[in-house]
């Protein structure tokens, strides 16, 4: 008889069962398909609901949708709108959910009703704001349904990780906001290529090409960095500069001198770089934490990373004869005859014939 147990990230068992949910809903409701129908249940076992055509999550709602009815229900469980008919939009951002039926938007907080606004029908719902966009135009409202901006018409719209929304409009200019609708970028200007570095840090590419990284608490762009990777993680982003791979904080300056032929971002408080001796993981200052005798290493998470030892290398003389065990990271031939060997972070000297000078940690 199979049995399937659900955990959470923290070992706790969720469920256990003899069929596997789909997925977990807000983190509390458990999603079951049966056939081509989907049912929702809590960790319980009591049915939400069942015979749905689907079952969705979208930011703290759920939406069941059924007999071409649609229910809304919050995560905690509250039913605000069951079985009508008409459609419905989310602000993922602002926690707001819209309902567009019979010629009239009700507009909700969670499950507090705020607003009806007749004879109106909003395109999109975003960071408390509602957008109707037509073929000439596209206006944002108030929710409460004021005109606040009118925009050319947009072509596409884009949510980044801190909120801020990206609009392209027709004429093939970008408008990128915060979420307060603010605008970030200091002026309207072709871009492509937005990614949020962080917290009010944004890359971009011009015409041309070039690549600009731009501070918006401090207006500061620069544009002296060809590549730029990953995210700022505790003040520190990488780029390259001249072919060689650094690290700048958020003024964007370099941390130190140092520059590395290969590098991965910062994981919490570490990152790993390479050079001709192999990787190595350095801390904030760049500082290395080993000798560089490791292949690729790679993050797993913020506390783990991942790689292989080089292969293990030994000398031998023309003879056959083997001088030096084969069992070192690294063999490196130094002036006056000295081999110097890695192994496990540590070095050790040879002569020729393969006598131990001493070693070095």
């Amino acid at each position: 008889k199979k049995e399937f147990t659900l955990m959470n990230v923290d070992g706790n068992v969720m469920y256990v069962g003899s069929k596997p949910p789909e997925d977990v809903l807000c983190s509390t409701y458990l999603l079951f398909k049966n056939g081509g129908s989907f049912a929702l249940r809590d960790l319980s076992e009591n049915t939400i609901a069942d015979g749905c055509f689907s079952i969705e999550e979208q930011g703290h709602y759920l939406i069941f949708r059924k007999d071409s009815e649609i229910s809304i229900m919050d995560e905690f469980g509250t039913m605000i709108v069951s079985k009508i008919r008409g459609s419905v939009l989310i602000d993922t951002i602002g926690n707001y959910l819209a309902v567009l039926q019979k010629g009239k938007t009700i507009i909700y907080k969670g499950s507090i009703r705020l607003h009806q606004i007749k004879k109106f029908e909003p395109t999109h719902f975003i960071a408390g704001k509602l957008l109707i966009n037509s073929k000439d135009s596209c206006v944002i409202h108030s929710i409460s349904g004021e005109i606040e901006q009118i925009l050319p018409s947009v072509k596409s719209i884009e949510t980044l990780e801190d909120g801020s929304i990206l609009l392209e409009t027709v004429e093939k200019t970008n408008v990128l906001f915060d979420a307060n609708w603010n605008r970030i970028l200091p002026e309207e200007r072709k871009f492509r290529g937005l990614r949020n570095l962080g917290p009010a840090l944004y890359a971009y590419t011009i015409d041309g090409g070039k690549l600009v990284l731009y501070n918006d608490s401090t207006k500061y762009a620069d544009s002296s960095y060809q590549i730029s990777s990953g995210k700022m993680i505790q003040d520190r982003l990488l780029v390259m500069k001249n072919k060689r791979y650094c690290y700048v904080n958020s003024a964007f300056k370099p941390t130190t001198k140092r520059t590395f032929r290969q590098a991965i971002s910062f994981s919490g408080n570490y990152a790993a770089v390479s050079d001709q001796r192999g990787w190595t993981l350095i801390d904030h200052h760049c500082n290395s934490l080993t000798y560089p005798n490791y292949g690729a290493i790679t993050a797993i998470n913020s506390q783990l990373f991942n790689t292989r030892r080089l292969s293990f290398y030994g000398l031998y003389d023309t003879h056959g004869n083997l001088i030096i065990p084969v069992e070192y990271e690294q063999i490196n031939f130094l002036p006056h005859g000295i081999i110097q060997c890695v192994k496990n972070g540590e070095l050790y000297y040879f002569r020729k014939d393969g006598t131990n000078l001493l070693s070095i940690k």
